[in-house]
């Protein structure tokens, strides 16, 4: 373990407070997800708090745990039945774009703080900056696929239906290649592992198969 990761000062939220702060919400549902990285890997964690209305989050906290702290919120977070946990494409301190969270019998994903997409067993409903969602029943998507544009410029995760058609429902796009010298092997790896966790978390909500491009097969 490199201990020099750990000399990074940040300042870290009381877990009982946080844990307070999401008891006294009066929204119908609040979500607590967790960002992609952190500076200090084996001191703290990232937390975000979002109040979840109709169609759109609304942030509550942004701020760092002990990982023992994040935990502990965690479960208390799981054993309310008011409350969700997932995750979110938030590197480091930067804000996320993508959020995403299983409850009850529904998954959610939302794209800058609006709602996307909502999977249930029966079907995929997506809005691709519509009002109205694109519905699509569940025996037709065939699997979730997380993608790496040959360019490197661009990936994301999206589902492969029966017809042969490909949803892409998550992006992220550089305005230049991210295989920039400046990049090391890990920061390729941060950039893109955010698609596996929420294609993972997706495909095992659907019970389908996830099939990952060989450029983002760690």
């Amino acid at each position: 373990m490199d201990e020099s990761k750990n000399n990074v000062h940040i300042e870290l939220a009381d877990a009982d407070a946080l844990i307070s702060l999401i008891n006294s919400s009066t929204a119908g549902l609040v979500a607590v997800v967790k960002g992609q990285y952190s500076p200090a890997p084996y001191k703290c964690e990232r937390a975000l708090v979002y109040e979840v209305g109709e169609r759109r989050l609304s942030l509550l906290k942004d701020c760092w745990l002990s990982t023992s702290s994040m935990e502990r919120v965690s479960r208390s977070v799981e054993v309310e039945v008011s409350r969700a946990v997932g995750g979110c494409d938030a590197l480091f301190v930067a804000p996320p774009k993508h959020v995403w969270f299983p409850f009850e019998q529904s998954f959610s994903l939302y794209c800058h703080c609006e709602l996307s997409l909502r999977a249930t067993a029966d079907r995929v409903d997506y809005w691709p900056r519509v009002a109205d969602p694109e519905e699509i029943p569940a025996p037709e998507v065939k699997n979730v696929q997380c993608f790496q544009a040959s360019s490197w410029f661009q990936r994301g995760v999206g589902l492969n239906l029966t017809d042969g058609r490909e949803l892409i429902f998550a992006v992220a796009s550089d305005k230049k290649d991210p295989r920039d010298e400046v990049f090391s092997g890990v920061d390729m790896i941060g950039e893109f592992y955010w698609t596996v966790e929420l294609g993972r978390a997706l495909a095992e909500f659907l019970g389908l198969e996830l099939t990952l491009d060989k450029e983002v097969e760690f």
